[in-house]
């Protein structure tokens, strides 16, 4: 199923940057990612992205939950 990124996030730590993302997906739900996992590493899945959570049906819940998990990101 395709989604459209709705909004993005970073967490900064060390140097480096982790990325995330609320998508909505066709059928109207909503789900976050980690965007980008394994960036670097020169693999076929370098650019993959891993889902982290379950489906919500707006983006206010899954931004809630994004800050539950990881409440030190910022908005990009």
């Amino acid at each position: 199923m395709s989604s459209v990124t709705v909004k993005r996030f970073v967490k900064k730590f060390a140097g480096s940057r982790s990325h995330y993302s609320i998508r909505r997906r066709d059928d109207g739900l909503f789900q976050i990612y980690r965007d980008d996992l394994f960036l670097g590493i020169s693999q076929p899945y370098e650019f993959d992205d891993q889902s982290i959570s379950g489906l919500y049906a707006d983006v206010d819940g899954a931004q809630a939950e994004l800050f539950r998990l990881h409440p030190d990101l910022e908005a990009q």
